[in-house]
This record gives C-alpha cells, sequence and structure tokens, in this order.
C-alpha cells in the first residue's frame, strides 16, 4: 500500500507558470557598465612560448624536486625565471 501523496505548501507551489514567467520578460536591476583598466594597471599580453622537449622535462624535473608545500605551475615556475634573469640583469648593468 502506497503512503498518500501530501500536497506541496501553498508557499513551494508555483504561482505562474514557467512560459509566463518568460513572457513577461524583465530588465537588469542595475545598468551594466563596462569596467575600464585604469591607467596606473599593466595589462597583460599573451604569447607562446616554445620549448624543446628535454628542456620542459628538465624544467618539470627542477620544478618536481622543489617542496611540495605549494604547487606550482610550469607558467609560474617560468615567469620566476624571467624575473630573476631581469633582476640579473638589472644588476649587472647597473653596477657598471
Amino acid at each position: 500500500m502506497k503512503k498518500p501523496v501530501a500536497p506541496k505548501p501553498a508557499s513551494l507551489q508555483p504561482k505562474e507558470s514557467v512560459e509566463d514567467f518568460v513572457r513577461k520578460g524583465g530588465k537588469p536591476t542595475a545598468e551594466a557598465t563596462p569596467i575600464e583598466p585604469k591607467a596606473d594597471e599593466e595589462s597583460y599580453k599573451a604569447f607562446s612560448l616554445r620549448l624543446e622537449p628535454s628542456l620542459l622535462k628538465e624544467l618539470q624535473a627542477i620544478r618536481d624536486s622543489r617542496p611540495k608545500l605549494k604547487p606550482q605551475s610550469i607558467h609560474s615556475f617560468v615567469i620566476e625565471a624571467i624575473l630573476v634573469a631581469v633582476a640579473k640583469e638589472k644588476k649587472k648593468h647597473i653596477q657598471k
């Protein structure tokens, strides 16, 4: 014997059908304004970097040998290496 199905409370019953709701339409609550970057913020530039498979394996081995406290992606590892090289070059050229 099945249990009788209890009717839903009035607060949970839909007041209008989905079709009526869609037909009614509407507008956003606030006017959407595009966010423009500030003048002092730098924008990022994307480009492809092609590496030889042997160099990529070497980078992965170096990255994997680091402590595992905070995993690091190859992208962030390469960015870190570039920043170190730039700092080294700046230091080298400023001292001359």
